[in-house]
């Protein structure tokens, strides 16, 4: 069963701010009705460096990926980031990994789109 790692990153927000908005991406997720959503309370996933503990926040989902909903889940991570202040989003399954930045909202969708087949292709 993958994990579904989304890694909230923005080296300008202070440990306060980060933790704000992981709060709001949290309650976003919680939405989609998946069980396992939760923030990591202070784990964080493995060859994480400790400089980057200042400036990410992770959540990590657990069997999304096999119950189908990883496109809702995903577009919902999307939308999050659209309306937030934050630099940049990470989304891994498994060996796969959306980076979700400066792009148009129509850059995005064809990333997601494109991002949600291969995963779904290795279900």
């Amino acid at each position: 069963m993958a994990d579904v790692v989304v890694r909230v990153v923005d080296s300008g927000l202070t440990a306060a701010e980060l933790d704000d908005v992981l709060h709001d991406l949290l309650e976003d997720l919680r939405e989609v009705d998946v069980d396992g959503v939760r923030g990591t309370d202070g784990l964080v996933p493995e060859g994480t460096r400790g400089t980057e503990l200042v400036e990410a926040a992770f959540v990590v989902v657990q069997g999304i990926v096999e119950s189908g909903l990883a496109r809702t889940f995903i577009e919902r991570v999307q939308g999050w980031f659209g309306r937030s202040a934050v630099n940049q989003v990470d989304i891994t399954v498994g060996d796969d990994h959306l980076v979700l930045s400066n792009a148009t909202a129509e850059q995005q969708d064809r990333l997601v789109d494109h991002f949600i087949k291969a995963i779904d292709v290795k279900r």
